[in-house]
């Protein structure tokens, strides 16, 4: 059997054969295009990271700071990109390395900056309100913020502008920064140190929370104890204690051992 192909059929065939060969040639330059934008990307080097700013850095060192970011380019993301490309630099990483650095930070944003191809760093450093010892002498000494978190540790720092906490043992601190008190609790006593000084004339040295009730205890520079309740309004306490000393105690202040405020609406005191 003889078969015969029209000349139809035969341009039909070459057109759809050109087709194919242009569709494969527009394909082949599609894809040549995309893996030349890909290594332009990602390994050229181009969009690599040319720098790192800090800001906030006070006690810590900017340049501290910026060495642990740099060492997060040395790591690959998907064990293929480097860190130090623009566009895959995990800004979320290299936060956490620098927080658990640093504990003395309190707060960091790690942002990328398209112009200039720059990370920006921006740190706020925890501000110590006080300091937390063990009683004995030897007794390390900790720095807290006014969340009561510790930090750092810190010197014996002894003097009546100093918010001081004492404690019969700090027991073991596995790292920095570390939650050590409730934020209400530390605020409870910066408020008394400062109210018991401005109406009553009394000067506390050192606080010590005696229980999970909310009693606290006060040893003053004058020389006696003042125990307070943190579930009564601190000013409020400061006014009892200073209506309590013109009222009864008058020049008996220097044989004090002792005012007792933790009951509402009353005031107990002991003379030596």
């Amino acid at each position: 059997m003889t078969h015969h192909v029209s000349v139809h059929d035969h341009l039909r065939q070459k057109r759809a054969h050109k087709q194919k060969r242009r569709l494969i040639l527009y394909s082949s330059f599609f894809i040549s295009v995309l893996i030349g934008i890909f290594y332009f990307l990602f390994f050229s080097g181009y969009c690599d990271i040319r720098g790192i700013t800090v800001s906030g850095a006070e006690t810590i060192r900017a340049d501290d700071v910026s060495a642990v970011v740099a060492g997060v380019f040395n790591e690959r993301s998907l064990f293929l990109f480097s860190n130090k490309n623009f566009l895959v630099f995990p800004a979320h990483e290299a936060a956490r390395a620098v927080k658990e650095k640093f504990p003395a930070i309190d707060s960091i944003d790690v942002s990328r900056k398209i112009w200039g191809a720059n990370v920006a760093v921006a740190i706020a450093e925890r501000e110590p309100v006080g300091i937390v010892c063990g009683k004995m002498e030897q007794d390390a000494c900790m720095y807290l913020d006014k969340g009561g978190v510790v930090f750092a540790v810190a010197p014996r720092i002894v003097g009546a502008s100093v918010l001081r906490i004492e404690e019969g043992s700090l027991g073991e601190i596995t790292g920095f920064p570390a939650q050590k008190y409730a934020g209400d609790a530390i605020n409870f006593i910066m408020l008394t140190k400062r109210h018991v000084r401005e109406k009553a004339g009394i000067t506390i040295k050192t606080f010590a929370f005696l229980n999970e009730y909310g009693d606290v205890e006060a040893r003053t520079q004058e020389g006696f104890t003042i125990w307070f309740s943190m579930n009564q309004d601190a000013e409020y306490q400061a006014q009892v204690l200073k209506n309590l000393l013109a009222a009864e105690i008058k020049d008996q202040a220097p044989d004090l051992e002792y005012i007792d405020l933790r009951v509402e609406n009353r005031a107990y005191y002991k003379l030596k």
